[in-house]
């Protein structure tokens, strides 16, 4: 009996030393478990904080850059900013390009660009007059200098929507659209031999250092 009993006493602490090792091993499994993913963790927060820290870096960027574009002031004897345009510079009425003028051109400029827009026509933006390379000492254009080619020399036309290289005057459809008269400074001159927009439009990107919008209205008069 005495034997048997000593045997039972033996057998169960056994077990229970069995049992203590595995929950040792268990828990040892666990804070090995817990520690790796505290590792990943950490690596994952790294990884956060240093793409949070570039994009912080690219917006700053980004932001100072367009604080330091300056602004060009564009006027037109033809008409106020804001204001209707003359049936003379449309389509229904003598199609010439209106009186443009601008200041504050920064010193840095080496050549201009004069592009003029509709942002509401049907297919997207329309565009009614592009011209590159115009000198930065050039401060204004007379009336009908497209049409009448008295643009500076050295200046180019870029092929319109109309596909002419010259100015195509408001001319809608239907309702009363908007038109911007846009000026833009560069650090460059374009040295190219396309009529293209959407190359120049390329080719001027991160050279704009200024530029400046004028804003006319006009609805069709046609019957």
């Amino acid at each position: 009996m005495f034997h048997t009993h000593t045997g039972r006493v033996d057998n169960e602490g056994c077990r229970l030393r069995f049992n203590l090792g595995t929950m040792i091993s268990d828990m040892l499994g666990w804070f090995s478990l817990a520690h790796y993913v505290s590792e990943k963790a950490r690596f994952a927060a790294r990884k956060i904080e240093k793409c949070s820290y570039f994009l912080f870096v690219w917006c700053m960027a980004t932001i100072t850059a367009a604080q330091h574009t300056e602004e060009i002031l564009v006027r037109s004897d033809s008409f106020l900013n804001g204001d209707s345009i003359p049936v003379r510079f449309t389509c229904d009425g003598e199609d010439l390009s209106p009186q443009l003028s601008w200041s504050r051109v920064p010193g840095g400029a080496r050549s201009l660009v004069l592009s003029v827009e509709d942002p509401d026509a049907p297919r997207g933006t329309w565009n009614h007059w592009y011209v590159y390379n115009l000198p930065p000492s050039v401060n204004g254009l007379p009336v009908g200098a497209s049409n009448k080619r008295l643009l500076p020399a050295g200046s180019v036309e870029a092929l319109n929507d109309f596909k002419k290289q010259m100015y195509g005057g408001p001319c809608p459809p239907s309702g009363r659209h908007r038109y911007i008269f846009r000026v833009r400074a560069l650090d460059t001159v374009l040295d190219l031999t396309t009529f293209d927009r959407a190359d120049i439009e390329r080719r001027l990107q991160g050279h704009v250092i200024a530029e400046g919008k004028l804003l006319g209205l006009y609805g069709p008069r046609r019957h």
